[in-house]
């Protein structure tokens, strides 16, 4: 799959997510996410590297979004839960954790110091652009919400970065 197909196919399912969070066409978008997400693991190949650290995002991920739930620094839209978070959010994190080989790759590269500012800052856009279409609502003050959506995302990528490296890296004792 291309790096264009995999970016648009994983935008496609975000805007879908968001814009369809709390309506009556939220089923709708999750069960097109799910689509989505088991096209990714049917058609492409898929390495044990790519599979560990989206089993993981699809873990810690939620974890890190229930959290913020949890305090009261996010309030999402919803009709429908899986473990006291909107399903459309446990969607979202399946369909990027599925993006860390493409289009999202570069990001647990350990040559791009650059990752670290695109996750500290991006993240807390994306949960703005979130509750400026209706899916979320942040609390008050803001700029706290957006720190500890920032913080909350760096511990994420800080998680899957290590364990990418642990992945690529050879056993010690040669395996027979």
């Amino acid at each position: 799959m291309s790096l264009w197909s995999s970016l648009l196919g994983f935008q496609a399912n975000f805007l879908a997510l968001l814009l369809s969070a709390g309506s009556r066409w939220e089923p709708l978008a999750c069960a097109l996410a799910a689509g989505w997400i088991i096209w990714q693991l049917t058609h492409r190949a898929m390495t044990r590297e790519i599979a560990l650290l989206a089993g993981l995002t699809l873990l810690i991920g939620p974890l890190a979004d229930l959290s913020l739930a949890g305090t009261g620094l996010v309030t999402y839209s919803s009709r429908w839960s899986a473990g006291g978070l909107p399903l459309w959010i446990v969607m979202l994190w399946g369909c990027f954790g599925l993006g860390l080989r493409q289009p999202f790759g570069w990001l647990l590269s350990e040559r791009h110091f650059y990752c670290w500012p695109a996750v500290a800052l991006g993240a807390p856009m994306a949960y703005l652009a979130g509750a400026r279409l209706g899916a979320a609502e942040l609390g008050e003050p803001i700029t706290v919400s957006l720190c500890a959506i920032s913080a909350s995302w760096v511990l994420v990528f800080a998680t899957l970065k290590i364990t990418a490296r642990r992945l690529r890296r050879p056993p010690l004792v040669p395996q027979e």
